[in-house]
């Protein structure tokens, strides 16, 4: 009786996703595919600082873009007010503490070159935490390492944010 439930819960879930329009955004489809010309047009403008460069390759990285003259490019990505805060977690009776949590934020905006219009604006944030170890060399390596997951988390989060834009018909 149980094996048969199992069964008829997964297919009434299966014929719900289907119902709804449900589309996963990373699978292999026409759609898709289509976005990848979408997401090459995308000129990503320079980000300061040694963070935002970090950022910039990523989403260069992502977005497959080559670097071309800005004239052949559709769209600008604009990243302002890349911040990074950290707060110490963890703190032991002698006043140190032994983890930190890192935040990130940035405010990205997709800007129309043909018409210096902005299309999508979005300000993201991601988290990350690192051990704040004995030896200082160690702590700063964790750091970094921290750092980079987050701002590789930005990234993967503002390639989302102009593929959902794309696919809810934006131009």
């Amino acid at each position: 009786m149980l094996f048969n439930l199992r069964h008829i819960v997964s297919l009434f879930a299966i014929i719900i996703l289907c119902g709804c329009g449900f589309k996963p955004m990373h699978a292999t489809s026409p759609s898709n595919q289509a976005n990848a010309p979408y997401l090459g047009s995308i000129y990503v403008a320079n980000i300061s600082n040694r963070e935002g460069q970090y950022l910039r390759n990523q989403l260069l990285d992502k977005l497959a873009g080559d670097i071309r003259n800005k004239g052949s490019y559709e769209y600008e990505l604009r990243a302002h007010q890349l911040k990074e805060q950290i707060i110490h977690l963890g703190v032991r009776r002698d006043a140190t503490s032994t983890r930190a949590q890192m935040r990130s934020e940035v405010s990205v905006q997709l800007v129309d070159l043909a018409t210096d219009k902005i299309v999508l604006q979005r300000t993201l944030h991601a988290t990350n935490s690192f051990n704040i170890l004995n030896s200082q060399f160690s702590t700063q390596v964790t750091e970094q390492d921290s750092r980079e997951r987050t701002l590789d988390d930005l990234a993967r989060q503002i390639i989302t944010q102009i593929t959902l834009f794309r696919q809810r018909g934006g131009q």
